[in-house]
């Protein structure tokens, strides 16, 4: 079981938050899971969604590694 989320800062109170997008299963594709998932997220507007609702929270970008 994965659980793939988007870490948000609250504008009001400066408190990050990790929302989860929703849960999956990797056991048949393993890593090549991944890719899939980051995919549905940003073709469902997951994130803009959240940020839409919940207008004092906004994603944090991620550093690359």
């Amino acid at each position: 079981m994965r659980i793939p989320y988007v870490w948000f800062t609250d504008s009001e109170t400066g408190a990050e938050v990790a929302v989860v997008m929703f849960l999956g299963d990797k056991t048949d594709l393993g890593n090549d899971w991944y890719p899939s998932a980051v995919q549905r997220i940003d073709n469902e507007s997951m994130v803009s969604e959240w940020a839409r609702t919940h207008v004092t929270h906004q994603p944090q970008t991620r550093r690359p590694r």
